[in-house]
């Protein structure tokens, strides 16, 4: 049968369209054995990733991903984990992936696993989607180093458990995104960590010029590990300090979760400050947590509290 020449070019766009979309994609193989992102023997199309291209690491373990490199060429996007589990370190020098302003860097999607660290350097990426949909598994721990989320989805520059499960865990280095947390959305389950007071700073819209927010949803988990000098707070900056925007929202049954990394000592830390507005406080221990001693509270300050400041989520503890 013959087609019309209208219906014959429509197809060969679509044809075109697919294999451009393929061809932009390129997958991290390690054939050459060095797990070193910027070796082009590792990667699919026997080049680093570049130009219009996006990365695609489906490989773990052993065949990991480690940038350790001064700097590399500005991606077009990230997938960590896509229908596969993958894993990616940055150990050191400066990785970016803004090139395309609508598009994050997403661990664990299409019901994949992925795991991606941060031991130094800085990471640059518009916003970052920890576990995205049903079935799907998404981590990423900072230990060192500065992340930095330049841009948002929405009211957001970082997802932890976006339908499906996400964790956020920060052990040193710093943290600076431009819009709000979520943890646990469209029906998804996050946790995010904070690990001690080596921490440089956690200022959740204190990049650049639009003001942070904080959402946690029913499950998911606020959890505070405090060392001997304490904890490193979360700050949800109201960039301009305008009274409008830096709001909490602690959705009914969202969780906090206490502990030490060494010896127990009674006392009390602040865990989150905020400039905005505590619209919801659903916040609830942990069986553990409140087993063990730990207690918590909303501190009002400002001009009706006590102490002059934003508010505050304090944790306690007192040995027994």
């Amino acid at each position: 049968m013959n087609l019309p020449l209208r219906a014959l070019s429509l197809a060969s766009a679509c044809v075109l369209s697919v294999s451009i979309s393929f061809a932009q994609e390129n997958k991290w193989t390690n054939e050459g054995g060095s797990n070193n992102f910027v070796d082009p023997r590792n990667w699919s199309a026997g080049a680093v990733p570049a130009g219009e291209q996006a990365a695609l690491i489906n490989l773990s373990k052993e065949d990991k991903a480690v940038f350790n490199s001064e700097s590399n060429e500005n991606l077009n996007g990230l997938n960590v984990g896509s229908k596969g589990r993958g894993e990616f370190w940055i150990a050191n020098g400066k990785f970016t992936a803004t090139k395309n302003a609508a598009r994050g860097t997403a661990v664990g999607l299409r019901k994949g696993v992925g795991v991606m660290g941060q031991l130094g350097g800085e990471a640059h990426f518009n916003y970052l989607q920890l576990g995205i949909g049903k079935g799907s598994s998404g981590a990423y721990t900072l230990r060192g180093g500065d992340l930095m989320l330049a841009r948002a989805k929405g009211d957001f520059s970082l997802y932890v458990g976006d339908g499906g499960k996400g964790s956020f865990e920060i052990r040193g280095g710093s943290l600076k995104t431009r819009r709000g947390v979520v943890i646990g959305n469209n029906g998804g389950v996050g946790g995010f960590t904070v690990q001690g007071s080596s921490i440089a700073e956690i200022g959740i819209g204190s990049h650049n010029k639009l003001d942070g927010s904080w959402v946690q949803n029913a499950s998911s988990v606020l959890k505070a590990v405090v060392d001997e000098g304490g904890i490193t707070k979360i700050f949800i900056d109201d960039t301009d300090n305008d009274g409008e925007g830096g709001d909490v929202t602690f959705e009914k049954k969202s969780v906090l979760d206490c502990d030490f990394a060494g010896p127990k000592q009674s006392g009390s830390w602040v865990l989150m400050e905020w400039e905005g507005k505590l619209l919801k406080k659903g916040l609830v221990l942990s069986p553990e947590a409140k087993k063990a001693g730990w207690s918590f509270s909303f501190e009002d300050r400002g001009v009706n509290g006590k102490v002059k400041g934003p508010d505050a989520l304090v944790i306690r503890f007192k040995k027994k």
